[in-house]
């Protein structure tokens, strides 16, 4: 994903650098805007397109801000990702809620745990609700 966003020669070696700690609250717009604005500058000056992972609730209103932006602003050429924890479990849980019927909470009792396959298959009797 990253070599067929990002144009231009690669540098050989890597490095690293630590960028400014956000001292925010995450759930905050104004916070969440003031970060995805000073990444855009970043990548505009570096010439780049940047690529952002957000645990699921962030990425939703990194979204919703990305998308009310205005259609020539630098900020809708950001690329945001869910975090492969939450895409997993979204996956896990719709094929659990198809094939609720067919042993895939058994499965995954085996696999994972008895209170994770509950979890995932979102079954109400197994949770005491």
């Amino acid at each position: 994903m990253m070599q067929a966003v990002h144009k231009g020669n690669h540098p050989d070696i890597s490095s690293a650098f630590f960028l400014p700690m956000v001292d925010m609250k995450p759930s905050d717009m104004t916070s969440q805007y003031s970060t995805l604005f000073f990444v855009t500058k970043g990548a505009f000056i570096h010439d780049s397109t940047p690529v952002l992972t957000f645990d699921q609730r962030i990425w939703w209103k990194a979204k919703m801000i990305v998308t009310s932006e205005p259609e020539d602003s630098r900020m809708r050429s950001m690329v945001l990702r869910l975090g492969p924890f939450y895409v997993e479990i979204s996956f896990l849980g719709y094929i659990g809620r198809l094939l609720v019927s067919n042993g895939y909470r058994e499965m995954l009792e085996i696999t994972y745990a008895f209170t994770l396959s509950c979890i995932l298959s979102k079954e109400r009797q197994c949770l005491g609700n």
